[in-house]
């Protein structure tokens, strides 16, 4: 089980299977990227397709699939 993770965050300990996918959480969650607000609450996001899967769930009441 697992035996695909081979990069670990020296940060938080996060672990991945790819090292772009450690790159991209460097990026986004150490790194502090820009964030795009939620027009309609106080919500931030580092990526649009959050903020958009965020606007359908919650402010449209309609269910994003996964």
């Amino acid at each position: 089980m697992h035996e695909d993770i081979k990069y670990t965050c020296s940060q938080c300990g996060r672990k991945f299977s790819q090292k772009c996918h450690l790159n991209r959480h460097i990026l986004l969650v150490h790194k502090g990227c820009v964030k795009i607000q939620c027009s309609q609450c106080e919500s931030k996001f580092t990526l649009k397709h959050n903020l958009l899967k965020h606007v359908n769930t919650v402010h449209k009441s309609v269910n994003f699939p996964c």
